[in-house]
């Protein structure tokens, strides 16, 4: 059968959204700009010559992905119910037309490798499911053991009319996904857990401390950027507390930038000049302007608490009050603050791994 064939069935199933469906999982890798990348290994598995060994193992495991029993979503829904069923030739229509699903059967779109450590070969594929003939979603699934009993995993959804910026991969005991966003690649990487697939939580991206202001008598700021937004902590070596870890707001003239945002009604200020790019500024709510020194080298070195015995102490509020810190030492140093102010009930605020200030809100 003719690939062009192939396209003209899914054409004629009568479901406008199908149409769609099928541009979105697979047209775009063939005409529709996706980037330059390199690329997994791919046959046509349709022509009629004698295959090389290579092509042959590599076609008889792609015919078990087109006629397989896969596991699929019955309803779009947070927490679906799954039902079971077996494709032909890549695609599986019910009886009354209420669901479609079928196999992306695209360069880029298929892969294989040994996903367990088994030693065995498994495959990962993504397909779309129409419910209904209302809507398309995809899903990723891995069939293990490819070249034996094919068991198929539940899926996991990753989305609708996705695009790739490049081919899924099998490697180190996991499959990659680098979705393509109109902003940004998202490479999302997924484990086998059990009878499903498990995605692992992104790192987020090194920090890079843009400016680290050394305040003259107390305070230690630095401006620093993180997964692409512009953020500001503010740390008060006195009485060991961080007032501001946040967003922050550039401001820009002539003379200098300024880094600011408020902590309650407490605007704090980090200015850097630029003509002298050596010397910067800390301000505090109404406090008294505190000239500082740009330095170099870690951030960590002014910022962080001492190690040792954990420790409770009394520390003031930037807006009235007072604060109980507890600092637990660690690998990811807990703190634990309790917040008490004359007329206003007492509350807890904890983050793991950061220094917190205490919020009061009236």
């Amino acid at each position: 059968m003719k690939r062009t064939k192939r396209s003209i069935s899914l054409k004629t199933i009568g479901l406008k959204m199908l149409s769609v469906a099928a541009i979105s999982l697979s047209g775009i890798v063939e005409g529709f700009g996706t980037p330059a990348v390199a690329q997994t290994t791919w046959y046509n598995c349709l022509t009629r010559e004698v295959f090389t060994p290579e092509k042959q193992v590599w076609c008889d495991r792609w015919q078990t992905l087109q006629n397989a029993d896969y596991i699929v979503p019955t309803s779009f829904t947070e927490n679906p119910a799954y039902t079971t069923v077996t494709l032909e030739n890549g695609r599986y229509e019910q009886s009354d037309g209420a669901m479609i699903v079928m196999l992306a059967n695209e360069r880029n779109w298929l892969t294989f490798g040994d996903i367990n450590n088994d030693g065995k070969e498994d495959a990962a594929v993504i397909f779309g499911v129409v419910p209904g003939g209302t809507a398309i979603v995809t899903y990723l699934t891995v069939l293990l053991d490819i070249d034996g009993v094919a068991q198929a995993l539940t899926p996991v959804a990753l989305g609708e009319r996705i695009m790739l910026n490049g081919p899924i991969t099998i490697d180190n005991a996991r499959v990659t996904v680098p979705l393509l966003t109109s902003t940004a690649v998202m490479n999302r990487s997924y484990v086998v857990d059990g009878s499903s697939l498990l995605e692992l939580t992104q790192l987020p991206a090194p920090e890079e401390t843009l400016a680290l202001c050394e305040g003259e008598r107390r305070h230690t700021a630095r401006v620093y950027s993180a997964n692409g937004q512009l953020k500001m902590r503010v740390f008060d070596r006195q009485d060991g507390v961080v007032w501001m870890d946040s967003v922050a707001i550039r401001d820009t003239n002539s003379e200098v930038t300024t880094y600011f945002n408020q902590f309650g009604e407490v605007t704090v200020r980090v200015s850097v000049n630029r003509n002298s790019p050596g010397d910067c500024s800390i301000q505090v709510g109404d406090q008294p302007l505190e000239p500082g020194t740009i330095v170099e080298g870690n951030a960590a070195n002014s910022e962080d608490p001492n190690s040792g015995e954990p420790s409770l102490t009394d520390v003031p509020s930037p807006v009235g009050g007072t604060v109980k810190q507890l600092t637990i030492p660690g690998p990811e140093t807990s703190v634990l603050v309790t917040c008490d102010r004359e007329g206003f009930e007492p509350f807890f605020f904890t983050d793991q791994g950061n220094w917190v200030g205490c919020r009061i809100s009236e």
